[in-house]
């Protein structure tokens, strides 16, 4: 799934860190089984993200940013399912966080297999236009020439698990995130996009 752009971070306090924007591309080494329908081939994605709140209670808003730059409309299945978040330090330590399953494997395996899907996340609003929605959506509907983006949190544990690690290295207030993403037509059609984009760096 491709993901977002910046546009509309909020600032909860002084204590906000913005960090810059950056694309999605095609995973590099990673063949799908089949070729993915064409009109995924017309979206974009961005990602972007801030530190916010206040210093004892903070979370790492990102937003997902879907453009459309064909000529016809694109259902996709919701970004959020097949998200997958990474954390790792500047000295490219890994960071671990709590882990759950995407909606599609928890159907297949019954919810029984351990299969990573980092970083527990939480919907805050959907952009479209002059449309905000604060509700999780099975279905994104992206019109020709049109984008959407999808603001969400990380849970608190999130940040309690970056800080840590940060404190045990002794190293600045710095870490950074990137983000795999699979976009899957709605209803199913042939195979997925599966895309990945830049480490996004954090200071705060």
């Amino acid at each position: 799934m491709l993901l977002l752009s910046a546009s509309i971070l909020t600032s909860v306090s002084a204590q906000t860190a913005t960090s810059n924007t950056v694309a999605f591309d095609e995973r590099k080494g990673v063949k799908p089984l089949s070729e993915p329908p064409a009109s995924l081939r017309q979206i974009t994605a961005d990602l972007s993200g801030s530190v916010v709140g206040q210093p004892r209670n903070l979370a790492i808003e990102f937003v997902l940013t879907l453009q459309n730059n064909g000529q016809q409309e694109v259902k996709i299945a919701d970004p959020l399912d097949s998200l997958f978040l990474r954390f790792a330090t500047i000295e490219n330590k890994l960071i671990t966080v709590p882990e759950k399953l995407p909606k599609a494997v928890m159907h297949i395996t019954g919810g029984k297999e351990n299969i990573p899907f980092p970083a527990a996340i939480e919907l805050r609003q959907i952009v479209q236009g002059t449309s905000v929605r604060y509700q999780k959506e099975e279905v994104v509907t992206i019109a020709p020439r049109e984008k959407v983006q999808i603001v969400f949190d990380t849970q608190p544990v999130v940040m309690q698990k970056v800080n840590a690690a940060l404190q045990s290295e002794g190293s600045a207030r710095s870490f950074k995130a990137k983000a795999n993403l699979v976009l899957l037509k709605a209803p199913p059609e042939g195979g997925g996009r599966s895309v990945e984009s830049d480490w996004i760096s954090f200071s705060f």
